[in-house]
């Protein structure tokens, strides 16, 4: 677009039309012989010519302009400044001879500008510049539209605007050039041979306005007019390469922006002809080459066409002629070794990384020292080097990319665009090298890196995303290596960061999404936040959905989304996540191609969710299909692939299923060998080792127990151990290998070992399963580890040490219950002696218990809603860790908010036993804390240990089979099997604890009130069952003779308590004076608001809630029917003392959702612990299982019943089965007479209701065995 020539343009024509023959004549001699004289002449000539006219008149302006045109011939003969400023000056005095209007007028605007831009192009002054674009701006508003001159004079002007804009910058040029641009575009017809160069050089004008202000707008239009330039040229035109080099560029720049693969096509495209049209050796044919070769790269990157790939490395491979410090070529160099790198990760094919490498060196040589391009150069080779560090685990490869990639980032300028990404790089390499030293001083230096790289980008820098995702990776890494929780925790926000900094159009916002996901699924794995895997699934399936089909990393974004599903399904039994997790996981596989790096990794995942699928189904075609994609995943894996060992070891898994399912012992052998062989892969400490030592240790275990080989039980136990010692493994996974321990230390007979091991396991369990994760989560982890506490004791017993089972059987247990009474345990004494930090502790134990909401139902926005209440939860949870730290270094609270130690036991049981009842695997143990004194006469705990050889898991198992179908609602013709659960209780449980304590001496009369009191605390399946009314039936023919039933409530009065800090929480809180007391009576018989089906109707619970009323002499009134609506309930509840239910209850497999049935909505466990009531005494739960903690998490004595006692209630009256009205309306009149108006003589009260049925109906427990008391 420069117009150096136009002076002299002007001069030719002047020649032509000089008044004066001779002055033509002389001028055209002057530049013939190159002879100024002749110049000289005519300038004489011309002088005197103008002396003797008039210069108003027409002829003495064009005399004036033949004066400069011959001016000007003078400065090109001798480049003589003075006579070129003259004819600047004679040209303005023609300007302002020639009136407004005048014909002339426009002819001498035409030669001022002229001169004055040669003056411009001689020395530069910017005010000739602007004298030049006002000139040419005139001479086009004095041109008629159809004047053929016009398309000359808009370029000129459009050439000056376009050269005072690269001046100045003054963006009104550039716009004022574009509208001038599009007018002379508009003005030359289809055919003008000028409308390619003015196409184009519109065409340039917008990708550089673009380029300023972002208007995509801008760029559409670039896109167009280089399209129409280059459909408008011929081959053989000058203007055919300017066509498509800028069409190449502009669409390429468009697809940066969208992602339009069209316009990437269409880059290419215009790039091959582009290559085709220019000779081979010309310097400006090597960058075409650069930027064809990086857009079939680029399309290789997206659509994962190989042929896109070869093509870029074969135009790469060109070679060409260039300057000794043209960069070009090395950029070729670099870019080549792209491509390379590309086809490795499909191929996996050693020469092209080697060749990579070679072309990173040779790139780095061919570019001089001070160049700007060097540190670049050393970046690209030193990120070479990681790569083939990560394939073939060469140390001296990651040793010097680190030392190439320090060097990069030291000679690079500080402030220079690419200084962060080679710092962000530098750290990658770092937590690389990390990965296989293990070094933890890599993996802080590369978080310390990646975190400056991120302070010295701009957040609208386009390489800031580029470097966040950099420390996103980086800690992402440290967290797998270190397993430092809040590793991970930041590294969420920080991708969450960037995709908020990306738009859904960018080409990387799928990949973003699939990170954010994936982080999101990874803290699930460690913590067990549902709302993680929720948010996880949620934004895997944004990312399959916004890639395009055949995008490369397709497979990747399935396969995230399949593991997603399957997480689901273990977790909630969805059938339809199984489902979808199968299929998604085989569209993983399918869209990669064999060559695909990471198909080894799909195989394995979509095997993982075969054996859900036949674990569901046992149908044997899942089963053959897991062990043949397991085997194909091992198969597809490289040696030095880490990952390799998680594939073996799920084949190992696999085998062993079929093993079981089969029982070929060849599966069994090779099982443990592809364990062996994972095991070789991985340095210690890796956190992936845990999952694998756990798995070969109970392979190794299962065959131990089919062959008796010791070897098997000491590898099995060496195992373990070693896993158990693996801090940066998910706690789970310690806490199983813990436990595994703890179970091979059993089969070898040490039991002292086994203990230790346990109590590692034991210890585990609060912080796996802490406050800092919502109820069902902690449900959910806690489920897992079932037995875990019953396991330990009974190690710790046959250890011959009873104060420590109990104790793990206490940390074991009621873990959920002991995190919800931390918050209603009184600390008045810390207030007392240390206010600051009390104040300090009740604010964090508080804002947990407020922030732990519980979701049993979740509402569809529960995912994304909870992330930052999750967040904030796990720093309130370490900061409450702290604080009691801190609280129990204090004088006299080493044991705050522990289980109660010796001591305590002793004050716990001196108002009677405590009876902890251990099922075991073999047998049951019963551990009997009583109330002695030490040797200066202070109360002491003692436990003493009873064995029970019956009562072994099996066999309570089959008790509690025969039980439940004993009370099934409309079991009333099984009275004989309800019997012999009953005596089979006494038998073996029962009966021999209270002979062991000399409970022997039944009452001697009707006043049961002198009998000893007994608190039992049973485990596991036996939470079930009713130890209260254990009893030995007479024969039929021993009943004939007169002889009566002799059980449990013959010799003591029986309470339940969950845990002992359960118990010590409650007679803390009783009041044995408690009288007056405002009541709560609900009666609900009907609810006509609610759907009813299949749910009878109670004929008279409104009848019993009115006599309730009535025997308390309550001022309250009840609520029956639809009064008893939720909200009614729940105020009520604030104020009673006294609460009464006589409804139906709900005992759910999800024991949290247990529920009352009130006339408009329910009320559940969920509900009721969530209140904190400070005056209530006693709750009476007349209806149908409150006291049934279901099937599973049965140590966490889950219950309607319980969950009033952890609200607040110190005395609760429950159910274990289904009660019929009769009973109910008797019992529940004999217990409140029994009271006296005292709820703290409710477990006398229960006790006697219930032996006084005993004694009537001694031969129909269900009159009198259903009901039991919880509380102190």
């Amino acid at each position: 677009m420069r117009r150096e020539s136009a002076g002299k343009r002007s001069m030719l024509n002047g020649f032509g039309e000089a008044s004066n023959p001779h002055v033509a004549e002389l001028l055209q001699k002057a530049l013939d012989a190159h002879d100024v004289r002749y110049a000289d002449e005519a300038i004489a000539l011309l002088v005197e010519a103008i002396r003797t006219s008039t210069v108003d008149e027409p002829r003495g302006a064009k005399e004036l302009l033949d004066l400069t045109t011959a001016f000007l011939a003078r400065f090109t003969l001798e480049e003589d400044s003075a006579a070129l400023d003259d004819a600047v000056q004679i040209a303005r005095l023609a300007v302002q001879a020639v009136p407004d209007g005048h014909p002339m007028q426009v002819e001498c605007l035409d030669s001022l500008g002229d001169t004055l831009w040669i003056r411009l192009i001689h020395a530069g002054d910017a005010a000739d510049l602007d004298e030049a674009r006002l000139v040419y701006r005139q001479a086009v508003d004095r041109t008629d539209s159809g004047d053929p001159s016009l398309a000359t004079r808009l370029n000129y002007l459009r050439t000056a605007l376009w050269r005072r804009f690269g001046v100045v910058g003054d963006s009104a040029d550039l716009d004022e050039a574009i509208r001038i641009g599009r007018r002379l575009v508009d003005t030359t017809g289809p055919g003008d041979v000028n409308r390619p160069k003015h196409l184009n050089d519109l065409g340039e004008m917008l990708r550089v306005r673009h380029d300023l202000l972002g208007d995509v707008v801008d760029l559409d239009e670039a896109v167009e007019t280089a399209q129409q330039a280059v459909d408008s040229t011929a081959h053989d035109h000058p203007e055919w390469t300017p066509s498509l080099n800028l069409l190449a560029t502009v669409a390429r720049s468009r697809f940066n922006l969208s992602g339009n693969l069209d316009d990437l096509d269409t880059a290419i495209v215009s790039g091959r002809l582009l290559i085709d049209a220019v000779p081979e050796g010309a310097r400006h044919r090597l960058i075409f080459v650069l930027h064809l070769a990086d857009a079939l790269t680029n399309r290789f990157e997206l659509r994962g066409n190989i042929d896109d790939l070869n093509e870029a490395i074969r135009i790469g491979s060109q070679k060409g002629t260039a300057a000794v410090d043209d960069p070009v070529p090395a950029r070729i160099l670099s870019n080549l070794r792209l491509a390379l790198l590309h086809r490795f990760g499909r191929s996996g094919e050693l020469a092209d990384l080697d060749e990579a490498v070679r072309l990173g060196r040779e790139a780095l040589v061919a570019t001089p020292a001070g160049h700007p391009d060097l540190a670049r150069h050393l970046c690209n080779l030193g990120t070479t080097l990681r790569l083939r560090f990560t394939r073939v685990g060469d140390q001296a490869d990651i040793d010097e990319a680190v030392d190439v990639l320090r060097k990069s980032v030291e000679i690079a300028p500080p402030a220079s665009a690419d200084s962060a990404g080679f710092v962000s790089e530098l750290g990658t390499a770092l937590w690389n090298r990390a990965s296989r030293v293990g070094s933890r001083q890599d993996l802080d230096e590369a978080v310390m890196l990646s975190t400056h790289a991120v302070d010295i980008t701009p957040n609208d820098d386009p390489a800031w995303i580029i470097v966040m995702s950099g420390l996103g990776a980086a800690l992402h890494y440290r967290f797998l290596a270190v397993g430092d929780l809040r590793d991970l925790d930041e590294s969420i926000q920080v991708a969450n960061r960037v995709l908020e900094a990306t738009t859904p159009h960018h080409l990387d916002w799928p990949m973003h999404l699939h990170n954010l996901g994936t982080a999101y699924r990874e803290r699930y794995r460690v913590v067990g936040d549902i709302g993680d895997l929720e948010e996880a699934i949620l934004l895997s399936r944004q990312a399959v959905e916004s890639a395009p089909i055949h995008d490369y990393d397709q497979a990747l974004y399935l396969n995230s989304l399949a593991i997603a599903l399957l997480s689901r399904f273990d977790r909630l039994d969805n059938a339809l996540d199984l489902a979808e997790a199968v299929r998604i996981g085989r569209q993983a596989v399918s869209a990669a191609p064999m060559d695909h790096p990471d198909r080894a990794r799909y195989l394995h995942n979509f095997a993982a969710a075969l054996r859900t699928q036949f674990r569901v189904t046992e149908d044997r075609s899942y089963l053959e299909e897991m062990l043949d994609v397991a085997r194909e995943a091992v198969e597809s894996s490289n040696d030095g692939n880490p990952a390799r060992a998680l594939y073996l070891d799920f084949m190992g898994y696999a085998l062993r299923i079929r093993f079981e399912y089969l029982g070929e012992l060849d599966d069994l052998d090779a099982a443990v060998l592809a364990g062996q062989h994972a095991l070789e892969i991985l340095p210690p400490q890796h956190p992936d080792r845990g999952v694998i030592l756990n798995n070969l240790g109970m392979n190794l275990r299962r065959r131990f127990e089919l062959l008796g080989n010791s070897r098997d039980l000491y590898n099995a136990r060496l195992m373990y151990r070693e896993g158990a010692g693996i801090r940066s493994a998910p706690l789970q996974v310690v806490l199983y290998n813990a436990a595994g321990w703890g179970a091979t230390e059993k089969l070898c007979g040490d039991y002292r070992a086994s203990t230790n091991a346990y109590r590692q396991a034991v210890e585990l369990l609060p912080q796996i399963a802490g406050p800092a994760l919502a109820r069902p989560d902690r449900e959910h982890l806690l489920n897992q580890s079932k037995d875990l506490a019953s396991r330990a004791a009974e190690a710790a017993a046959e250890a011959g040490d009873p104060v420590a089972a109990l104790s793990l059987l206490e940390q074991g247990r009621g873990v959920l219950l002991t995190q919800a009474l931390e918050a209603r345990t009184d600390i008045s004494e810390l207030q007392e002696r240390h206010p600051d930090l009390a104040n300090r502790y009740t604010q964090v134990r508080d804002a947990l218990l407020r922030d732990n909401a519980s979701f049993i139902d979740p509402p569809a926005e529960f995912a994304s809603r909870t992330q930052d209440m999750s967040r904030e939860r796990r720093r309130l949870d370490s900061e409450r860790n702290t604080l009691l730290a801190e609280i129990r270094r204090l004088p006299g609270f080493s044991t705050f908010q522990l289980p109660p130690d010796v001591e305590e036991l002793g004050l716990l049981a001196a108002e009677g036993p405590v009876v902890a009842i251990i099922v075991g695997a073999e047998s049951g143990k019963a551990l009997i804390c009583t109330s002695g004194s030490d040797s200066c006469g202070n109360l002491k705990g003692e436990v003493e240990l009873v064995d029970l050889p019956a009562a072994n898991q099996i066999a309570v198992l089959e008790q509690v089979t025969m039980f439940r179908a004993a009370t099934l609602p409309r079991a009333w013709g099984r009275d004989h099997a309800l019997r012999a659960v009953l005596g089979w209780l006494w038998e073996n449980i029962t009966g021999p604890v209270l002979h062991h304590l000399g409970y022997t001496q039944g009452p001697k009369n009707e006043l049961t009130e002198t009998l000893p009191r007994l608190w039992w605390m049973p485990t596991g399946p036996l939470v079930l069952l009713p130890l209260h009314a254990a009893c030995q039936f007479p024969s039929s023919r021993e009943a004939a003779l007169g002889t009566r039933p002799h059980g449990a409530m013959d010799f003591v009065i029986s309470s339940y308590t969950p845990t002992l800090r359960a118990l010590q929480h409650a007679r803390a809180r009783r009041n044995p004076n408690a009288g007056g007391e405002r009541s709560l009576v609900v009666g609900i018989d009907k609810a006509l608001e609610r759907d009813w089906a299949g749910v009878p109707i109670l004929d008279s619970a409104v009848a019993e809630a009115e006599k309730v009323h009535e025997l308390l002499a309550a001022a309250d009134s009840i609520l029956t029917n639809a009064n008893a609506t939720r909200s009614n309930v729940l105020d009520a509840l604030q104020r009673a003392s006294i609460a009464h239910f006589a409804c139906h209850a709900i005992c759910d497999r999800a024991p949290s959702s247990s529920r009352l049935v009130l006339y408009d909505e329910d009320l559940s466990v969920a509900d009721i612990v969530k209140l904190h009531l400070e005056q209530a005494h006693l709750a009476f739960l007349s209806a149908c299982r409150t006291a049934d903690a279901g099937e599973s998490l049965l140590d966490e004595t889950i219950h309607i019943a319980g969950a009033f006692h952890l609200a607040g209630f110190t005395h609760v009256v429950g159910t274990l089965w289904p009660i019929s009205d009769a009973v109910a309306n008797t019992i529940t009149t004999a217990i409140y007479n029994n009271l006296g108006g005292s709820p703290a003589r409710a477990a006398y009260a229960v006790h006697k209701a219930l032996r006084t049925l005993y004694m009537q109906h001694p031969t129909n427990p269900r009159h009198w065995a259903a009901y039991i008391h919880i509380g102190p």
